[in-house]
């Protein structure tokens, strides 16, 4: 029997793998909640959050696919690429069809339970509000009514039902609101759960001792796999920055960021995060040196170019067969570099291109 009779699972969840319902996370944690009966719990505010950035989703795949085009114009030549007006709009319903489907199919794994607002006491809420506790926080954070009533109301269920539940969320704020209530339980991450889940195992430990028996092998394929990226230059504001040429410089991998996510028949399947240091040629405007040409238009002085060097952190996906008495990892048969587009951050050396006596 799990520690959690109930699980919920915050939007910023979804959106960081973006609405993919069959994404390895989502599908090992619902392998792993199967036979447990676990509930989902779904406040009316974090119901609609969710409908509001499904349809943003969808806004930035029709966008995606326009500026693909744009760039790419051999696209045209595609059967059934949506060129017209009318084509787009098509292939907007479409998209946020099957994003709304596999936001249903996902639901159909639980028994899932509506929280509306009728447990909420607003005077408690203006209280947190006025006195900035948590959920509320600095900034944009301290006008963040629906997640204050999703808090709430999250709270109030597991004390009328004097149930555990485990909060699923990345937003630090609601973790530091948990921390005060004994019933809710903190989850950073779902593949943090999911461990969780399997740990009454009788292989858990053996997986875990094995996965960091294999850091090494890790190390190396994460090598191997990750000039394969696409990689994005944060200053570009003329839209011609470019990085290329990346070639790992170290890997770090700790062994108590390994998650184990999946066990299955003789294979393991494990989570972690892992810290890569790279260099790289980047290629970009000094995004300080624009001067106004008159007429809208815009000139960069300077451009900047050369080799520099950076540290990422990125998320990856392994799976592990293991020989019948799990006391070997006999193989690294897959792993995967959740992350498909990497932001450079560090600036190339300045290399003078016009002079100001220039213009």
């Amino acid at each position: 029997m799990p520690a959690w009779t109930a699980i919920f699972i915050d939007t910023c969840i979804f959106d960081s793998l973006r609405f993919d319902f069959r994404s390895p996370q989502l599908e090992a944690m619902v392998a792993a909640t199967k036979q447990t009966g676990i509930k989902l719990l779904l406040p009316h505010p974090v119901r609609l959050e969710i409908e509001r950035h499904i349809e943003e989703q969808t806004s930035r795949a029709v966008t995606a696919l326009k500026t693909a085009r744009r760039d790419h114009p051999f696209l045209r030549e595609l059967t059934g690429y949506p060129l017209s007006r009318e084509d787009q709009g098509k292939a907007r319903r479409q998209i946020s069809l099957k994003i709304y489907r596999g936001w249903q199919a996902f639901q159909k794994n639980f028994e899932v339970v509506e929280l509306d607002y009728a447990t909420i006491d607003l005077g408690e809420i203006m209280g947190w509000y006025d006195r900035q506790e948590p959920p509320f926080g600095p900034g944009e954070k301290r006008k963040e009514f629906p997640d204050a009533f999703a808090f709430a109301t999250l709270r109030n269920y597991a004390r009328k039902h004097s149930t555990n539940v485990a909060v699923v969320s990345a937003d630090n704020d609601l973790l530091q609101a948990c921390e005060n209530i004994p019933e809710l339980h903190h989850f950073p991450t779902l593949a943090s759960l999911t461990d969780s889940l399997l740990q009454e195992d009788a292989r858990f430990d053996a997986a875990r001792a094995l996965a960091e028996s294999a850091i090494d092998e890790l190390k190396k394929r994460i090598e191997t796999n990750f000039p394969d990226r696409g990689f994005y230059h944060e200053i570009d504001p003329d839209g011609d920055s470019y990085v290329d040429d990346v070639k790992v410089l170290q890997v770090e991998i700790e062994p108590e960021d390994f998650d184990i996510i999946g066990l299955g028949h003789e294979a393991f399947t494990v989570s972690f995060r892992a810290t890569v240091k790279f260099s790289a040629f980047a290629k970009h405007v000094d995004a300080d040196s624009w001067v106004n040409m008159g007429d809208g238009d815009i000139m960069y002085l300077h451009r900047c170019e050369g080799t520099i060097e950076e540290d990422t952190e990125i998320d990856c996906i392994a799976r592990f067969a293991t020989d019948a008495k799990w006391q070997k990892a006999k193989k690294l048969v897959s792993l995967k570099i959740e992350d498909d587009l990497i932001t450079v951050y560090t600036a190339a050396p300045e290399v003078d291109d016009h002079d100001y006596d220039d213009v």
